[in-house]
């Protein structure tokens, strides 16, 4: 049996210029609203008592994105009202997934989540899409270093 070349091809992007002009506009002129009104379906599901995990998911990405956009320096003197509106979430989650995928808010939670998702909606409105791709990265090389926090599910 032959050995398997660990020779993988590059992406090529189809449009270099586009994309290096693209990375200068705003996140907000790139097609963002769709997901800002999912991000606020989603706290209005969990205000509501009425959220699923599909909500949280949703919410957790914002907030992680949030704090990603803040290590690169956008929203920088908001890392103490990130960290405890992610604090607050990951109380939300692991009460929830005790409870059979029953999430509920305490006042002081809701303060913080939404303070945090306000300061999300912030830094899009000053975010570039080479900006918005660097945290999502940084999102995404946290989770692959198992450096995030995780909400484990209820064994059955």
């Amino acid at each position: 049996m032959r050995k398997r070349s660990s020779y993988r091809p590059k992406p090529q992007l189809p449009n270099p210029v586009a994309w290096i002009i693209n990375g200068f506009k705003p996140v907000s002129q790139a097609g963002i609203v769709n997901v800002q009104i999912k991000n606020h379906n989603a706290i209005d599901a969990l205000r509501k008592g009425v959220a699923d995990r599909e909500d949280i998911d949703t919410i957790i990405e914002a907030l992680n994105i949030a704090e990603a956009l803040q290590r690169l320096g956008i929203g920088d003197e908001y890392k103490g009202e990130l960290r405890s509106a992610q604090d607050a979430l990951y109380a939300v989650s692991k009460r929830g997934i005790d409870r059979e995928y029953r999430f509920v808010l305490k006042a002081q939670e809701l303060a913080a989540i939404n303070l945090g998702m306000e300061i999300h909606d912030a830094q899009i409105d000053v975010t570039t899409v080479e900006q918005m791709e660097k945290a999502m990265n940084i999102v995404i090389l946290e989770i692959k270093n198992r450096r995030a926090r995780i909400i484990m599910e209820k064994k059955a």
